[in-house]
């Protein structure tokens, strides 16, 4: 167990929100069994109660919980940074290097089912666009080719691959507006 959480405090936390929530209380036994597991596989940003508490209140609510993985599209990169000079069309780094670490996690939570969302909104960030060299166009093109090289990639493992626009209904128009907001406030 992370010696800087308070497992007792989470697991206290758990049994109120199963209570509240009609969840049979032995199933926080259960979470509680996986949560030190899931939690030590991941980094730093996910080592605190609040995060450890809403992991296991998914765990406690669904037996095969979804794993929803957000991925940027395939920048170039050198020695694993991304360099931002171009945008190719196949598996990118990030989702290259979290598939060690969701097999490990399937390994704890045998029934989940893995996500990957590459971020083809991003096409709408003019500079993105600009820094590229390439138009919304065809960057939106390009990570299309991109989601269909990730999908083959992952299907063995069962595993689905979105662009993020199919799964988060309007977050294009979000983009574009938060994008209007910089350019009056800068």
């Amino acid at each position: 167990m992370h010696p800087l959480l308070s497992w007792k405090r989470v697991r206290s936390a758990l049994f109120h929100y199963s209570r509240d929530h009609g969840i049979d209380p032995e199933r926080v036994t259960v979470v509680m069994g996986l949560l030190p597991m899931l939690i030590a596989m991941c980094g730093n940003f996910s080592r605190n109660r609040r995060v450890v508490r809403d992991i296991g209140k998914i765990l406690l609510v669904r037996d095969e919980p979804e794993i929803i993985v957000p991925v940027c599209p395939a920048y170039t990169h050198r020695h694993g940074v991304y360099t931002y000079r171009g945008l190719g069309e196949g598996v990118p780094l990030l989702a290259k290097s979290h598939m060690p670490f969701l097999h490990e996690v399937q390994k704890v939570l045998p029934g989940s089912r893995v996500r990957l969302l590459l971020a083809d909104q991003e096409a709408f960030v003019p500079e993105l666009c600009r820094a590229i060299g390439i138009d919304t166009d065809e960057f939106t093109r390009r990570v299309g080719h991109s989601v269909t090289a990730t999908r083959r990639a992952v299907e063995a493992f069962g595993w689905e691959v979105n662009a993020m626009t199919d799964f988060v209904p309007g977050i294009r128009d979000e983009i574009m507006v938060i994008g209007e907001t910089l350019k009056e406030d800068y």
